[in-house]
Order: C-alpha cells, then structure tokens, then sequence
C-alpha cells in the first residue's frame, strides 16, 4: 500500500459460514491451487 494512513481491518467470528460464503471459500482454494499448483 501506498498510504501512509494504517488500515484497521476487524475480524468476525462465525459458528457456521453462509452456502455463499462456502462457495466463496472454495472458489479462492480451487483459484489458489490453480495459481501455484498446489492443492490447498
């Protein structure tokens, strides 16, 4: 980053993801191991 102003980002705890948020986790593992090769 370019800014000289820190970004705060917050983290949220989750018992269960959504089914979109499943589907987004495993698009970004299937991209991941696409990128690199290795399965994730």
């Amino acid at each position: 980053m370019n800014s000289a102003e820190p970004t705060v980002d917050q983290v949220t705890r989750a018992d269960r993801l959504s089914p979109t948020e499943i589907a987004d986790v495993l698009a970004l593992a299937l991209r991941a191991g696409d990128t690199d090769g290795a399965d994730p």
